[in-house]
């Protein structure tokens, strides 16, 4: 599965990540799959976060940042 992701970045968040958006390759809106309000720090973080709410690998998420 790969998951488009545009992030807002803010001092305020001590050079972590918001994410703004999540849609796939069709423009589906996957945002939910994210922690409502909460701060990432790497891909990575975000990934296994996707990947325990869609009960798959994390290997199997591809994210692309927008």
């Amino acid at each position: 599965m790969i998951l488009r992701i545009s992030f807002d970045q803010s001092d305020s968040m001590s050079r972590g990540y918001q994410v703004l958006e999540i849609l796939d390759e069709l423009d589906r809106d996957y945002t939910f799959l994210a922690e409502y309000e909460r701060c990432y720090f790497s891909l990575t973080e975000l990934k296994e976060d996707i990947a325990e709410k869609l009960q798959v690998d994390p290997a199997e998420i591809e994210l692309e940042e927008v």
